[in-house]
C-alpha cells in the first residue's frame, strides 16, 4: 500500500497551536504549588501560636498508640494519661507495659476508665480495681463518660449517668462529652 500525501483542507489544520496551553498549565501548577506551600506554612504558624497559649501539655495513650518512648515524650509533654479499662470487661492490652515504662520518665502519670452505659458502675469499678490495682499514677483518675452507638442525648441523661458513678471513690474526676 502506497502512502498518500494528504493535503489539508485549511491552512492551519495540522499546525500545533497548543504550546501556549502547556505554558498556561505549567503556570497554574506553579501557582497552586506556591499557594499550597504558603498555606501550609501559615497553618503551621497558626498551630504553633495556638499551642503556645497552653504551657502545660500532655497526651492520652491507649493500645492503638503503639510503642512510645516515654523519655522522648517527656521532652515535649508534662503528663500522660493511660487508658486502663472500659466498661466491666475490657482492659487495654498495653496498660501495664505502658505504666511500668512511664515510671522512668520525668512526667506525671494518670489512668483513664471509659464508662459504659451497658454495665453497672459497681461492676466497672471492680474491673478497674482488679486491672489497675495500685498503679494509679500521680494524677487524678479520670472516668470518661461519652455517648456512643444507640446511647445518645435522646435516651440517656448525663446527670442520670453521673449518679451511677457515686460508687467510685470521692475525688475522682469525671469528664463528660457529648461526642
Amino acid at each position: 500500500m502506497r502512502r498518500r500525501d494528504y493535503q489539508p483542507i485549511y491552512e492551519d489544520t495540522f499546525r500545533r497551536r497548543r504550546r501556549w496551553h502547556r505554558v498556561v498549565v505549567l503556570l497554574i501548577a506553579l501557582l497552586l504549588g506556591g499557594f499550597g506551600t504558603w498555606g501550609w506554612h501559615q497553618w503551621q504558624q497558626y498551630h504553633a501560636a495556638q499551642l503556645a497559649q497552653f504551657p502545660v501539655r500532655g497526651v492520652s495513650i491507649n493500645q492503638d498508640s503503639g510503642y512510645l518512648d516515654f523519655q522522648q515524650l517527656a521532652k515535649h509533654h508534662q503528663f500522660v494519661y493511660l487508658q486502663a479499662t472500659s466498661g466491666a470487661t475490657y482492659s487495654d492490652d498495653d496498660f501495664s507495659n505502658n505504666y511500668s515504662r512511664s515510671q522512668g520518665a520525668s512526667m506525671k502519670v494518670g489512668v483513664v476508665h471509659t464508662f459504659s452505659f451497658t454495665s453497672s458502675a459497681k461492676r466497672q469499678y471492680a474491673h478497674f480495681s482488679q486491672i489497675v490495682g495500685n498503679e494509679t499514677g500521680t494524677l487524678p483518675i479520670v472516668v470518661n463518660v461519652a455517648y456512643y452507638d444507640q446511647f445518645n442525648s435522646d435516651n440517656q441523661s448525663m446527670a442520670k449517668q453521673g449518679q451511677k458513678l457515686k460508687c467510685w471513690s470521692p475525688g475522682w474526676r469525671t469528664l463528660t462529652s457529648k461526642g
